[in-house]
């Protein structure tokens, strides 16, 4: 079977001279390949790569979910925050569960509904 070896991209670890995790320049499969064996120094490079490199794609939602306090719930379906009055939360910290769609047009919603509520609650948007 070929096998090539070393960084493939130039976002991959950039491993110091001399380790055998080093990108080697051929134009051809090497033969008899052994399996690379790190040294503390590859893998003090991969950590910091891994650190520098890697993040969550998972949007951070769910922090203030809505729900009765005895179920963990933060917030009531008002957007009250459980126990403190005259504060509420009207972001995707209120989700709670993470949603099967585009959280901008999630966020959306929730403004909208708090400004509803909002309006509702301060008696604004009556007619006199």
């Amino acid at each position: 079977m070929d096998v090539y070896r070393g960084e493939h991209a130039p976002a991959h670890p950039v491993f110091s001279e001399g380790s055998a995790a080093k990108s080697v320049q051929i134009d051809e499969p090497l033969k008899d390949v052994q399996d690379i064996v790190y040294t503390e120094e590859d893998d003090k490079i991969i950590e910091d790569w891994l650190k520098q490199t890697i993040g969550s794609c998972w949007h951070s939602m769910g922090t203030c979910k809505m729900a009765p306090q005895d179920q963990a719930g933060v917030v009531d379906s008002r957007l009250r925050v459980h126990g403190v009055q005259g504060l509420a939360v009207a972001d995707l910290s209120i989700c709670p569960d993470n949603v099967s769609a585009n959280t901008g047009a999630t966020a959306f919603a929730i403004g909208e509904k708090a400004a509803a509520i909002f309006i509702e609650d301060l008696g604004l948007g009556q007619s006199p």
